[in-house]
């Protein structure tokens, strides 16, 4: 079964504050590529609009929720929150 991980958080002040748009996405393609390295895809990241944080991160893995967790990222942001998604085939 494939999982999505919907991630929610804050950046830090520097990411929020001091860094150009450009060096934010270049920050996430090293997170995409490293954390592809672990098994799980990181489908988009942006702005979302409506909730109380300021970025957003969409997952993809077959790996289970106790894996996610265990990823040896460095995110960007601080208080995430993450919702698991099952993700099931549409034919």
């Amino acid at each position: 079964m494939k999982w999505g991980y919907i991630t929610f958080g804050k950046y830090t002040p520097y990411w929020r504050e001091e860094a150009s748009w450009d060096q934010r996405r270049e920050k996430m393609k090293e997170i995409k590529e490293e954390a592809a390295k672990h098994g799980f895809e990181m489908v988009y990241w942006g702005s979302p609009y409506g909730v109380d944080k300021n970025v957003c991160v969409v997952w993809m893995s077959e790996k289970p929720l106790e894996a996610y967790h265990n990823l040896p990222l460095d995110m960007p942001f601080r208080d995430a929150a993450t919702y698991p998604v099952a993700i099931q085939p549409t034919e």
